[in-house]
C-alpha cells in the first residue's frame, strides 16, 4: 500500500482524472487500514518492523478525508511514542495535520512561489523545544527546506 501511495503522488495532479485517482487510492487505503487497526491495534514497530509502523503512519496522514480517523490514530500512537513503537515524528506530523493550532509547526501551505508558511502554533515561544522532543529539525532549518519544495513545484 506504501508504494501504491508514493506513485499516485508522483503524478503532476494537474487534471481532475488525476485528483480523483489520488482520492480513490487514499480511500481504499483508509478503508483497509481501518480494518487493520480495528483487528490489531495501531500497528507497532514490535509487531510490523520500522518500515511497516512508517507505511502506517503515511496512510493515515493521507487519509484526510477521514479527519476522525486521523485523530483517532494520533490518540492511538501517543503513548507508544516513549517507549520507542511509533517514530516521535510521525507522531508530530499527524497531530498536527489534525489539530489547529498545531504543536510542533509541521504543516502550511506555500503562500508564495519559493516560500513556506507554518499555519498556526500554540505557544510559539515553546515551539523549537517541542520539535526537538519529537526529534524535528529547527524550524528554521524545516520552513527552507520545504520552501525548496514550494519553487520547485512553482507553488
Amino acid at each position: 500500500m506504501k508504494d501504491a501511495d508514493q506513485a499516485v503522488r508522483e503524478l503532476p495532479l494537474t487534471t481532475e482524472g488525476e485528483e480523483r485517482v489520488l482520492s480513490a487510492v487514499d480511500a481504499v487505503h483508509t478503508t483497509r487500514l481501518k480494518a487493520i487497526v480495528a483487528v490489531h491495534g495501531w500497528p507497532t514497530v514490535a509487531q510490523v518492523g520500522h518500515d511497516g509502523a512508517d507505511a502506517a503512519w503515511l496512510l493515515a496522514q493521507h487519509a484526510d478525508k477521514d479527519p476522525a480517523f486521523q485523530r483517532s490514530v494520533a490518540e492511538a500512537m501517543e503513548p507508544l511514542v516513549a517507549p520507542g513503537q511509533v517514530k516521535a515524528s510521525n507522531y508530530a506530523y499527524l497531530w498536527d495535520r489534525t489539530h489547529e493550532p498545531q504543536r510542533y509547526g509541521t504543516q502550511g501551505r506555500c503562500v508564495d512561489k519559493g516560500r513556506w508558511e507554518a499555519r498556526a502554533v500554540e505557544a510559539p515561544e515553546k515551539l523549537e523545544q517541542r520539535r526537538a522532543q519529537m526529534g524535528l529539525t529547527p524550524m528554521a532549518d524545516y520552513q527552507a527546506m520545504v520552501s525548496k519544495h514550494c519553487e520547485q513545484f512553482g507553488r
